[in-house]
């Protein structure tokens, strides 16, 4: 019967534990152009769960409260958010500036030429 009850409260803690995620709708824009940023990744920190924003920069994550979202996209800054009650949220992406005065070109070989092993007349 210990066992039965045992069993039972830690299936409805379980139950419980699932049903606070909400679902969120996360749109992810350009913060100089308020445009759209397509296939931006969306990832919640510490987890394996993420998705990527449809064309228009939007996409859906079933997350709790307080959780925070890693935001990532080619050509901008990593920005992070912690989710709150609100279940629609906009985030603006800075572009990333990169200093390409300083390019190192290196160069390799390939394969190496083949040795030979007989004496070539």
């Amino acid at each position: 019967m210990r066992k039965l009850c045992s069993l039972t409260f830690f299936t409805l803690l379980s139950v419980i534990g699932f049903a606070q995620k909400t679902a969120y709708t996360i749109t992810v824009t350009d913060a100089s152009t308020s445009n759209a940023v397509s296939n931006a990744s969306v990832k919640i920190k510490g987890t394996n769960t993420g998705v990527s924003a449809n064309e228009s920069g939007t996409c859906n994550v079933q997350a709790k409260a307080g959780d925070v979202l890693e935001i990532t996209s080619v050509g901008y800054n990593f920005v992070t958010v912690t989710l709150s009650s609100q279940t629609s949220v906009t985030v603006s992406l800075t572009k990333a500036v990169a200093d390409l005065s300083d390019i190192v070109i290196v160069g390799t070989r390939g394969a190496a030429r083949a040795k030979t092993e007989t004496a070539v007349p």
